[in-house]
């Protein structure tokens, strides 16, 4: 009887899904013509300025004008040869839709809603390209493993680089976003690094909204209004950022248990502004503005403890005769001996008397997340550790990733630039583990002449492992799970009802193989947990 009631179910599940996919709105060229690159490699029309002589590498030969192009095609090259792709404000004008190993470069896209457009496309480069006069210069949804590198967005009406709902490992790095509304913007995309970018004289520099456990670091960000903006954004890593010429300079808004550190934050109306946020940990920051900090119902954490110290402020008036925890011991130390008052509900305990420079040598682990947190046991599940250089010299280390004290897998970083980051995605095997809840942490294996180790590891994503079909960790396969699998039936990642964990196979879509795994095991308790 239950088998049959399943089988209706996938019914009415697999017809729900077409629906919703048929349904599916996405934006759309609105120009008179349209360039594909087809996916049997042909270029459709044939006489668009385009070559190729291996269906691999595709060359522009002209300008292209009120003709966007329409990938179609994964794993080859656009080289755009330094010509433009030039719209009419509307429509997609370079656009990739579900591909993958995609690599555009050297193009000038002007003048459409999205000038070079990735949607449910993974593991790309976007690399040298002009993005000018669009409403989206480069924007991403639904995407993840792309690179975006030395690109130019500029005067474009929105954002020059956007992401939406774009989580796990897209690198944001070198690129210059000048006269936007917005420089580099993220919505609900998290787990990314923006890295080693020059944005200067937008509204907003760069922009986190509902995007967690992103690491911000060795960016420029030179005469914006809002230099760099935090709202309902958690647990993100800010380090080694020049923010001058700013009306505000650092924004958190309901944002909470940020960390940042060793940024340069000078110069500006307002160094920070704080409202509504908390157990965010400010430390090692060079501030020098007019007003250092306004805060709104917000508290937070100043310095980092004796002795690794709090911040240098520009306006600080105390002496550095003591030394010692509590600054009652002979012999100075670097730090002031009576705190830096912010207000009633923020002291730094340990202001620095010099300006905060570097360590020479200084790796750390910085965030660690699965990409599911409930396992069918034998399922695998990616894990992503995101590490730093947040020393002076290039490095060259390894990174372990482990489960409780199970090595997952060790991985090398090799010649990664000071003040920079990169993410490392590991796959867990969970094959014959015992069923339970699991501890992941990650290691950055110090450096030669590294002497500050403390941030070296990092603990965090707490993964289940139960029985296949167990949905929400209950180790009982039940008609809760069904409900859950239901409600993601047919969904993707970036979908609005995407849920990684009644992915059961992992191959990025919630369909009929995940609801036969359930079947299969619908009604199994775990006999060895209550």
């Amino acid at each position: 009887m239950f088998r049959k009631t399943v089988s209706s179910l996938m019914l009415v599940l697999l017809v729900a899904s077409v629906l919703v996919l048929s349904l599916k709105i996405r934006p759309v060229s609105g120009a008179e013509t349209t360039v594909y690159i087809n996916p049997d490699g042909s270029i459709t029309p044939s006489t668009a300025p385009i070559s190729t002589v291996d269906n691999i590498t595709y060359t522009l030969t002209g300008n292209i004008i009120n003709e966007p192009i329409v990938v179609e095609r994964s794993n080859i090259v656009i080289d755009g040869n330094g010509y433009t792709v030039q719209g009419s404000q509307s429509g997609n004008g370079l656009s990739l839709t579900d591909m993958n190993n995609v690599t555009i470069e050297n193009a000038n896209v002007e003048s459409f809603s999205f000038g070079i457009y990735l949607f449910d496309s993974d593991n790309n480069i976007i690399s040298g390209n002009i993005a000018t006069a669009n409403y989206e210069g480069i924007y991403l949804e639904g995407s993840s493993n792309n690179i975006i590198s030395g690109n130019i967005a500029t005067a474009n009406g929105y954002d020059g680089i956007r992401l939406y709902s774009s989580s796990n490992n897209n690198i944001i790095s070198g690129n210059n976003a000048n006269a936007n509304y917005g420089g580099i913007y993220f919505y609900s995309s998290s787990n990314n690094a923006v890295s080693g970018n020059n944005v200067t004289s937008n509204y907003y520099g760069v922009d986190l909204e509902s995007s967690s456990g992103n690491i911000v670091s060795g960016n420029s960000a030179v005469s914006n209004s809002f230099g760099l903006t935090f709202t309902n954004s958690n647990g993100n890593t800010v380090f080694e950022n020049n923010i001058t010429q700013s009306y505000i300079a650092l924004g958190l808004y309901s944002s909470s248990g940020n960390t940042f550190f060793g940024n340069t934050v000078a110069n500006n109306e307002r160094g920070v502004f704080m409202q509504s946020s908390s157990n965010n940990v400010v430390y090692h920051n060079n501030f020098e503005n007019i007003v250092q900090v306004v805060e709104e119902d917000s508290s937070g954490v100043w310095d980092h403890g004796y002795p690794s110290g709090g911040n240098y402020w520009s306006d600080y008036t105390g002496v550095d005769l003591k030394s010692g925890p509590n600054q009652d011991q002979n012999g100075s130390d670097g730090i002031g001996d009576t705190p830096y008052i912010i207000d009633n509900n923020n002291t730094d305990r340990y202001p620095l008397m010099m300006p905060w420079t570097p360590f020479s040598h200084d790796v750390a682990a910085n965030s660690i997340l699965p990409s599911k947190t409930i396992i069918g046991e034998g399922f695998g599940c990616s894990v992503t550790v995101a590490v730093a250089n947040f020393g002076q010299n290039t490095e060259t280390f390894n990174v372990t990733a482990y489960a409780n004290s199970t090595v997952i897998g060790t991985q090398p970083v090799v010649n990664l630039s000071a003040a920079s980051t990169t993410i490392l995605t590991f796959l867990w095997n969970t094959t014959g583990l015992t069923h339970g809840n699991y501890t992941l942490s990650g290691y950055a294996w110090p450096v030669s002449g590294e002497t500050y180790t403390t941030n070296n590891n990092v603990t965090g994503g707490a993964v289940c492992i139960t029985i296949p079909g167990d949905l929400n960790g209950d180790f009982r396969v039940s008609l809760q799970d069904l409900v859950i699998l239901a409600k993601a039936y047919g969904s993707k990642p970036g979908d609005p009802n995407w849920n990684p964990n009644a992915d059961i196979t992992g191959d990025n879509t919630v369909g009929p193989s995940d609801l036969a795994i359930l079947a299969n095991h619908f009604g199994q308790p775990n006999p060895t947990i209550p």
